[in-house]
């Protein structure tokens, strides 16, 4: 009996550090960090049920305060985690591309499946360096042949009123410990002048489909029989910069099993 209170409280321990944790990496100078949290993390055992994922991240300069240009960003999630798009409103680049904040919510907001922020710096040659921030919106989309694809607008007004569109490919993998994975890669512009040093965004949206309740993220809870807990890889991001660097890291996550259970 004493035994399994011990190993009880040991998994519930693990579970709230892993919940709470961050990971930062480093290779010559450039610094990288990710953060990662489902919500809620009390979860069925077998059966999945909506949930929403926060995440955040950030890029240090240098030590010789240099910045280095981001390529591409992949992030993946653990295979108990899987996205429905099912009955979920579709949104268009051309619907986005031109629009503010505002006007992107007016006409896709039913296809709405999160939102966030960024910072990011400029550095022109002979000029001092800009700092702006942008607003995100993450709308439902398709990729050619019938893939799920997320379209980000990036909008800010600063100094001058901005949008642009970042597409993110959605692609579901089995066998392995991790089952989805997003995939953006920089626009061309941005990869010339603009350094991303901050990003933050929650994903998730519950809507309903031919009379019933659906959700865009469902996870379940990978505990043991007779444990009430689990410590499992959440999610892993790999940044990619063009001085051809890679910087990869894994956020391990926490559940608990449901006490209706």
């Amino acid at each position: 009996m004493r035994k399994g209170v011990l190993i009880l409280a040991m998994v519930v321990a693990l579970v709230g550090a892993a919940m709470a944790a961050a990971q930062q990496v480093g290779s010559e100078g450039q610094v990288a960090s990710f953060r990662a949290r489902l919500s809620p993390v009390a979860l069925p055992r077998n059966e999945g049920v909506p949930v929403q994922i926060r995440a955040e991240g950030g890029f240090l300069a240098t030590p010789d305060n240099h910045l280095a240009q981001l390529e591409s960003i992949e992030v993946q999630l653990n295979k108990h985690g899987t996205f429905t798009t099912k009955g979920l409103p579709i949104c268009h680049y051309s619907q986005l591309s031109a629009a503010t904040g505002q006007q992107a919510l007016k006409v896709c907001g039913p296809a709405l499946v999160g939102h966030g922020l960024i910072r990011t710096t400029t550095a022109f040659p002979e000029q001092g360096r800009s700092h702006y921030r942008a607003t995100l919106l993450a709308f439902n989309a398709k990729r050619g042949g019938g893939g799920t694809k997320i379209l980000v607008q990036v909008h800010g007004n600063a100094p001058e009123p901005f949008t642009f569109v970042l597409p993110i490919d959605v692609t579901r993998t089995s066998g392995g410990t991790f089952g989805t994975t997003l995939f953006a890669k920089m626009p061309g512009f941005a990869r010339r002048w603009a350094y991303l040093t901050k990003f933050r965004f929650v994903v998730g949206r519950r809507f309903m489909a031919h009379g019933k309740p659906q959700s865009f993220l469902r996870a379940s809870c990978p505990a043991p029989k007779g444990l009430n807990g689990a410590v499992f890889p959440f999610a892993r991001a790999t940044y990619r910069f063009l001085t051809t660097k890679t910087l990869r890291t894994t956020i391990v996550g926490g559940c608990h099993v449901r006490k209706d259970e």
